[in-house]
């Protein structure tokens, strides 16, 4: 290969044929992964049974950690697709790519989005991961715009008791009446039931807490930024909230990344023992490591208002 030809600009020539065939082994390789999934999942279960009164050696994650090739995280993912999907008839190793298996398994997914998923499946449709996100997302967003229609009609409920109330009272001083009731309704447009709100969202949704997505579609229903608990939920939209959840997911690639090449042997140790191409890899994107490492250099002084 020509030193000067990047390993990401090679390209190789196709046929139609050939491109077809690879797709075909593409969706396979996925099928199986997400056949896998499953039936990992279950074994997983299996093993939690034993660790079931059990806390040596740390338990089930402490065995996941020492003997699989996996994380625990991972694991639970796995047990959760399991659960969800364990029983259904439909091939999902055919229709489903593994990431859309995990988002659809994830904790406050709604059952409907599942339901979306699984008849679109055995329509023949082919969900993929961006599929599955969209479908969770609009189901999430439903609960809750049906938990604040659910608030907004016991609000109003309470309105008309205060304003009943206040018509008995006031019976005979129709001016006096009139300025309750117009007190009554701006005090109730001013005031938002949030630990009610969200108590009717956990349950409409069938899970014990929302989580950070679900907060952010409750601010963009409402119109207004929430806090809980000293985080603030910002009315976003599900492009935006999609956009966060991606960068965070790079920052903690990075994060983890940046631990690596702290401890990292010395450079010229490290690069006698790489082939290569892996060599002419870390060449060819230094200048653009160093360039981020310096920026990322003088943003963390200015988050944190003193030299590092």
């Amino acid at each position: 290969m020509n030193e000067m030809t990047k390993p990401e600009q090679m390209t190789f020539e196709l046929t139609v044929v050939e491109a077809e065939r690879l797709e075909v082994i593409a969706r396979e390789i996925e099928g199986i992964q997400a056949q896998a999934i499953i039936q990992i999942g279950a074994k997983l279960v299996e093993a939690q049974a034993v660790f079931k009164h059990r806390r040596d050696v740390h338990g089930f994650g402490g065995w996941v950690d020492s003997r699989l090739s996996f994380k625990q995280a991972t694991a639970y993912r796995m047990i959760a697709v399991h659960q969800k999907f364990g029983a259904e008839s439909v091939s999902l190793g055919d229709t489903f790519e593994k990431h859309a298996l995990y988002a659809l398994a994830g904790p406050g997914v709604p059952q409907e989005a599942r339901d979306e998923a699984l008849t679109r499946a055995e329509a023949g449709e082919h969900i993929t991961k961006a599929d599955a996100e969209e479908m969770v997302a609009k189901a999430v967003a439903a609960s809750v715009a049906e938990a604040i229609a659910e608030a907004e009609a016991n609000q109003q409920e309470a309105i008309e008791a205060a304003i009943a109330e206040a018509t008995e009272e006031l019976a005979d001083d129709k001016e006096a009446l009139e300025a309750e009731i117009k007190k009554i309704r701006a005090e109730a447009r001013k005031k938002t039931d949030l630990p009610k709100l969200v108590d009717t969202a956990c349950r409409l949704l069938k899970i014990k807490k929302l989580t950070g997505l679900q907060y952010h579609h409750l601010a963009q229903l409402l119109g207004q930024a929430i806090s809980v608990n000293g985080t603030r939920y910002l009315p976003l939209s599900s492009e935006q909230i999609k956009e966060n959840e991606d960068r965070m997911r790079v920052a903690s690639t990075v994060s983890e990344a940046v631990g690596v090449l702290a401890g990292a042997p010395p450079p010229a140790a490290l690069l006698a023992v790489c082939y290569p191409v892996q060599r002419l890899r870390i060449a060819q994107r230094m200048d653009a490591v160093i360039a981020w490492a310096t920026e990322c250099r003088e943003a963390v002084k200015a988050w944190e208002g003193e030299e590092v």
